[in-house]
């Protein structure tokens, strides 16, 4: 071929960054998920006589009924910082976790990363691994606290070591480019593949990617691909890019520039820069009337739905 088509690389800090609020915002919602079973058959009076008198468990379910608009209620970002306030200063791990990501985001209260960073502590303390992912973020980017990345890596280490797979990610990419903990090629392929298994994206693309460059693994396109198509279906651009450039370049799969404008068309609808640039030129490799079609699917996909064009 004449062209070389882009891929992302292994991310370093200034990637970290832009994906630690995708941990910060992720880890919360996973904790709330927990809530759904233990609210959803209970009568919505009844949870909110039980918060009113001062029942901690009530109160949090409240905030994250508000918060999440569940049980038809409207969402109410001031009303679910409200009761998570209320929960949290009775000692509740998890409400201390979501009032702390109310603080750090401004939802529903005034943003105010020090509040932000001592509600993430309380419930660190108490070994909540979603805080301790989330305090360990805000150690990164020196939010509410000094930027420390030795601390940032010890929080996350404690939470890897419950298993949330947010904070293996986050501490193998320090593992692998050395910030915060010694540079480890082989820990950071562990912690990539523990949280791959729970199927985080992040990890998935990371390890996608050191199977492509063969960086502390064999060269192994086809396993790149099968794990940067993992993360694509998910909808994470960085994956969808590499993905693109992997069959532009019939690198681990039959080259077909087809699905590698599918795959870079839809980040570079949002926006990213470098999935434009190899969209348009893969572009040129295409007809006006596949070109017509395939921007036509890409707005109809939605992560998690299969991709099959069909033969050329």
């Amino acid at each position: 071929m004449s062209a070389s088509f882009f891929r992302r690389g292994l991310f370093g800090y200034g990637l970290l960054k832009r994906f630690g609020l995708l941990f910060l915002i992720r880890g919360v919602l996973i904790g709330a998920l927990s809530l759904v079973a233990q609210a959803v058959e209970q009568d919505l009076a009844q949870l909110q006589g039980a918060a009113q008198a001062g029942d901690a468990q009530a109160q949090y379910q409240l905030g994250v009924i508000y918060a999440d608009a569940l049980q038809g209620v409207k969402r109410d970002y001031t009303q679910a910082a409200h009761w998570f306030e209320l929960a949290a200063k009775q000692g509740h791990v998890s409400a201390q976790t979501r009032l702390g990501y109310s603080y750090a985001t401004g939802q529903g209260v005034k943003r105010n990363p020090g509040l932000s960073a001592r509600w993430y502590r309380k419930a660190a303390e108490a070994g909540d691994p979603v805080a301790q992912t989330n305090l360990g973020f805000a150690y990164v980017i020196g939010q509410g606290v000094r930027l420390n990345f030795k601390v940032a890596a010890e929080w996350f280490r404690k939470a890897a070591a419950q298993g949330y797979a947010s904070a293996q990610a986050n501490l193998g990419v320090m593992s692998m480019i050395g910030q915060g903990v010694s540079k480890n090629l082989d820990a950071a392929k562990s912690l990539f593949e523990l949280a791959a298994a729970q199927n985080n994206k992040v990890a998935q693309f990371n390890l996608g990617m050191m199977y492509e460059s063969g960086n502390g693994v064999p060269k192994d396109y086809a396993k790149a691909v099968e794990l940067l198509r993992l993360a694509a279906d998910q909808g994470y651009p960085e994956a969808q890019v590499s993905l693109g450039a992997m069959y532009a370049n019939g690198n681990g799969v039959k080259q077909d520039f087809r699905y590698a404008y599918f795959w870079t068309h839809i980040p570079a609808e949002n926006g990213d820069r470098t999935a434009i640039k190899q969209r348009d030129l893969v572009a040129t490799y295409l007809k006006p009337e596949q070109i017509f079609e395939l921007r036509q699917l890409a707005a109809k996909w939605k992560p998690g739905q299969p991709v099959d064009l069909g033969n050329p």
